[in-house]
C-alpha cells in the first residue's frame, strides 16, 4: 500500500494499516504476539493491564527503534555543557584523551537486525581511544538508541583453563588448525535482561540508572585534592597491593584529568562525566600490559580510568584515614560531614565496594580487580574486626577470581620472558593472597584455600616499589644486581623484602596446617622435629638485616618502619612454633614446656608494640590486629599455666612473677585499643578474661584454701572459671584451647 494511503488509514481510524491491509497492532501486543483489538487511543488489552503508557502504534516497527529524545547511554540527563575532561593529561599525547562526544550508533534496520552478531561497543571504544569518534549534531550530547543495551555485546575477560578442563584437548592442539579453537562467547551489556524482565523490576542493581546513581554517589566522596595529597604524605604502612608509585600516579592523573569535574562545587552533572568514562572503560577488558611500567599504568588510569583502579584509590583513602588519630583536623573538614575515624573509613569502604560491584556486574576479572578485592576485604576487617563472617566470604571470592585469572600458574622468567612492572605486580598480588590465606586459616582454624600442591607461588623480586616503574634499561640494571635467589645484595631493605620473607615463612605454615587440620592424620615425633627445624631454618636463612634480634634474645636498636616489619616477621615465625607445639600436644607428644616458652616470647614481642607506641604511632591502626592474631593465643597458654600452677597441677618451669607482669602489660595494651578499631569489642572481652584469671591467681576465692584448693579440678569449660570458656572458641588446630594434656 502506498505511504499516502497508509497515512490516510491511520488518520481515519486512529490505527494504521499494514502492507497486507490488516490493521496494525500496538507495540506491547505485537512484541508479545497477542491479539490486539486495535482500539484508539489505547487497545482494550493494554487498558485492562494498565499498560496505556506503552500502548503506541509504531509507524514502522520493523525498521527503526522507537525514538526517544533525551535518553542517553547512562542517564536521562545526557546533555552536558562541557567535554569529558580537561585537556591536561600529565604531558601525555592527545591520542590518550577522550573525545568530547561518541559516535551515535546507527538505527537503520540492518544495524538493528545484525546487532546481536556484530561488535558494536568495542568499535566505538576504538574510536574513543584514537580520538576519531564521529561528532553528532549536538556538540556535547552522547546519544545511543533507546534499546541499545539490548543488543550490545563485549569481549569477556580471559579465564584460565587447566589440563582437565572440557576444552583442554582443543587448546593443547590449536597449533594444528585454527578450527580447533573454541572461542569464548561474548558477554551482554550489564543492563540487559538475560532471561526476560527481572523480578525486582527495572531498578535492579545492573540497570543503567541504578549503576549511574551509585557511581555518582561514590564519586561525591572523593576527597579534595589537598586532602588527597595529605593522605598520600602521611600514610606509611602500604599494603602489598597498594604500590606507592601506583597510588601516587593514580591520584595525580585523577586530578590532572578530571580536575574541573571534581572541583567545588561538585554537581551530579559534572560527576556523571567521570562515570561515563568509567562505563566506557568497562566495555573492553584490561588490555595486555605494555613492557614499560608507566605505559602499563596508563591503561587503567587517567583518561582510561577503570572502576578497579578507582576502587583501589578509595581503599587507600580509607586505610589512610584509619591511620590518623581521632583528633586529626582532616575529620573536621566540611566535606567529611562530622564523621569520626571509623565512619570515615567505612564510607571509603562503601565507595570501594561500589567499584567492586560494578566490576562484578560487568564480569570484569583481572589482576587489578583481584587486588581491589583484597583491599576491600582488608578495609572491612579494619572496621568490623577479623572474626566477622563477611571477611571469610570476601577472601573466598578473591581466591576464586585469582584462580580464574590464572594467577596461580604464573610463568617463570627466562630468555623469552623478562620481568616487568605488570608481571611483578601479579606476583605480589598472588603471593599476598597466599600469605593472607595462611593467616586466615590459622586465625579461624579452617583448611587453607590456596595450596602449593596446586599453585605455583612465584616470589616477587627484591626490588623497591620505585624500581619497578623505571625505564626498561634501568629496570634491567636493577635486576642484574640481585643474587640468584632474587634478593638484593646491597644490604638495603624494602617493603617487598619483608613480603618475600613472610611468604617463605608461610610455606612452612602450610605444612603445619595440613598436619593439624587433616582428618585422622598420623603425626610422629620425627615430623614434629622436622617442622621445627624447617621453621627455624626458614628464618635463619633470611637476610640478617631483617632479623629482630641482634644476638641471643636481645632486640636490635631499631625504630620506626623497620622495627615494625622486623617484629611482624618474628611474630610469624613464633606463630609457626606455637602451632607446631599445639599440634604435638594434640597428638600426645609432650611439648608443653616449648609451647609455654614460645607463648612467653610471643607475648613479649606483642606488648613491645604498646611499650614503644610513641615510636610506632604511625602503625597503631594495626595494633588490634596484632593482638588478635598473635597476642590472644599466647595469653591463653599463659593463663592456663598460671591456673595449673596455682593448683599444683603444672609441671612446667617458668617464673610466675614474669608471667603475671606480661599479662598485666597485655591488659594495658588491651585497654589502649580505641573504640574506632575493628577488634575493639574482642579486646574488651579478652580483657575481662585475663583480669579474672589474674584475680583468681593472686587472690584465691574465700572458702577454697589448702588441700581443697589443691584438689580443685582445672576445667575452663565449667562454671568456676566463668568467661574462660570463651577462649575455647579459638580453635587453632583440632582441639580445645585448653586441651594441653
Amino acid at each position: 500500500m502506498p505511504p499516502d494511503s497508509e497515512n490516510k488509514g491511520a488518520a481515519a481510524g486512529g490505527v494504521g494499516l499494514r502492507r497486507n491491509g490488516k490493521q496494525q497492532a500496538c507495540e506491547p501486543c505485537r512484541k508479545g504476539k497477542m491479539a490486539c483489538d486495535h482500539g484508539a487511543p489505547h487497545c482494550g488489552r493494554c487498558t485492562r493491564r494498565k499498560l496505556t503508557s506503552r500502548c503506541i502504534y509504531h509507524p514502522a516497527p520493523m525498521t527503526k527503534s522507537r525514538p526517544v529524545d533525551g535518553v542517553s547511554i547512562l542517564s536521562s540527563q545526557d546533555s552536558v555543557t562541557r567535554p569529558y575532561m580537561s585537556s591536561t593529561t600529565l604531558g601525555r599525547t592527545s591520542q590518550n584523551r577522550i573525545p568530547q562526544q561518541v559516535r551515535p550508533m546507527t538505527t537503520d534496520s540492518s544495524a538493528v537486525s545484525s546487532a546481536t552478531t556484530r561488535d558494536i561497543s568495542p568499535r566505538e571504544v576504538a574510536d574513543v581511544q584514537t580520538g576519531q569518534g564521529h561528532r553528532s549534531q549536538e556538540p556535547h550530547s552522547y546519544k545511543r538508541p533507546f534499546d541499545w543495551d539490548k543488543y550490545a555485546t563485549y569481549q569477556r575477560s580471559a579465564k584460565y583453563y587447566g589440563p582437565t578442563s572440557f576444552n583442554a584437548v582443543f587448546n593443547e592442539n590449536f597449533n594444528l588448525s585454527s578450527d580447533l579453537v573454541i572461542a569464548d562467547d561474548r558477554r551482554k551489556h550489564p543492563a540487559n535482561w538475560l532471561f526476560g524482565p527481572p523480578l525486582l523490576g527495572r531498578d535492579r542493581p545492573s540497570s543503567q540508572t541504578v549503576r549511574m546513581d551509585q557511581t555518582v554517589r561514590a564519586l561525591w566522596n572523593i576527597p579534595s585534592k589537598v586532602i588527597c595529597l595529605k593522605l598520600l604524605a602521611t600514610y606509611s604502612l602500604h599494603h602489598d597491593t597498594m604500590n606507592h608509585t601506583l597510588i601516587k600516579y593514580g591520584i595525580d592523573t585523577l586530578w590532572s584529568t578530571f580536575g574541573p569535574e571534581l572541583a567545588e562545587p561538585r554537581t551530579s552533572e559534572k560527576l556523571s562525566l567521570i562515570a561515563r568514562v568509567l562505563f566506557r572503560s568497562e566495555e573492553r577488558p584490561l588490555p595486555p600490559a605494555p613492557v614499560d611500567g608507566m605505559a602499563w599504568l596508563d591503561t587503567f588510569t587517567g583518561p582510561n580510568l577503570r572502576f578497579e583502579m578507582l576502587g583501589i584509590l578509595f581503599s587507600f583513602f580509607g586505610m589512610s584515614y584509619q591511620t590518623l588519630q581521632e583528633w586529626d583536623e582532616l575529620f573536621r573538614v566540611l566535606q567529611n560531614e562530622g564523621r569520626d575515624r571509623k565512619e570515615t573509613t567505612w564510607r571509603m569502604k562503601e565507595c570501594a565496594d561500589v567499584c567492586l560491584k560494578m566490576c562484578e556486574i560487568s564480569e570484569e576479572n583481572n589482576v587489578i580487580s583481584i587486588a581491589l578485592q583484597l583491599c576491600v576485604g582488608m578495609l572491612e576487617s579494619v572496621c568490623i574486626g577479623d572474626e566477622c563472617f563477611q571477611t571469610r566470604r570476601r577472601f573466598a571470592d578473591a581466591v576464586a577470581c585469582a584462580v580464574a585469572a590464572g594467577l596461580h600458574r604464573l610463568p617463570d622468567y627466562g630468555p623469552n620472558l623478562k620481568p616487568t612492572a605488570a608481571s611483578e605486580y601479579k606476583r605480589r598480588v598472588f603471593s599476598c593472597l597466599y600469605i593472607c590465606d595462611k593467616e586466615h586459616a590459622a586465625l579461624n582454624g579452617i583448611p587453607p584455600a590456596v595450596s602449593s600442591r596446586f599453585c605455583i607461588i612465584r616470589l616477587p623480586l627484591d626490588l623497591s616499589e620505585e624500581d619497578l616503574f623505571l625505564p626498561i634499561d634501568q629496570l634491567a640494571l636493577a635486576i642484574s644486581k640481585l643474587d640468584s635467589n632474587g634478593w638484593n645484595t646491597s644490604g638495603a631493605w624494602f617493603r617487598n623484602t619483608f613480603h618475600r620473607a613472610v611468604k617463605i615463612v608461610s610455606d612452612v605454615r602450610e605444612d603445619i596446617l595440613e598436619a593439624s587440620l587433616k582428618i585422622d592424620a598420623i603425626v610422629p615425633p620425627s615430623r614434629i622435629d622436622d617442622l621445627h627445624r624447617r621453621s627455624q631454618e626458614s628464618y635463619d636463612n633470611l637476610p640478617p638485616s631483617i632479623h629482630y634480634y641482634a644476638y641471643g634474645m636481645t632486640p636490635k636498636d631499631t625504630r620506626g618502619e623497620l622495627l615494625m616489619y622486623q617484629a611482624y616477621l618474628l611474630l610469624n615465625v613464633l606463630q609457626n612454633k606455637f602451632l607446631i607445639d599445639r599440634l604435638a600436644i594434640a597428638r600426645g607428644i609432650n611439648n608443653g614446656q616449648q609451647l609455654l616458652n614460645t607463648a612467653l616470647e610471643g607475648m613479649e614481642v606483642t606488648t613491645m608494640f604498646w611499650i614503644k607506641r610513641d615510636q610506632l604511632m604511625s602503625y597503631s591502626s594495626s595494633f588490634d590486629w596484632i593482638i588478635t592474631n598473635y597476642g590472644i593465643p599466647c595469653a591463653g597458654v599463659i593463663c592456663v599455666e598460671l591456673l595449673k600452677q596455682a593448683t599444683g597441677q603444672s609441671l612446667l618451669q617458668f617464673s610466675r612473677s614474669d608471667a603475671i607482669q606480661k599479662l598485666t602489660m597485655f591488659i594495658g595494651f588491651l585497654e589502649w585499643i580505641r573504640p574506632t578499631d575493628g577488634n575493639y569489642k574482642l579486646a574488651g572481652r579478652l580483657k575481662k578474661v585475663v583480669r579474672r584469671i589474674l584475680d583468681r591467681v593472686l587472690e584465691p576465692p574465700r572458702g577454697i584454701m589448702g588441700n581443697d584448693m589443691m584438689e580443685m579440678p582445672i576445667d575452663p569449660m565449667l562454671a568456676p572459671f566463668g568467661e574462660m570458656d570463651w577462649l575455647n572458641t579459638l580453635d587453632w588446630t583440632q582441639g580445645s584451647w585448653m586441651e594441653f594434656n
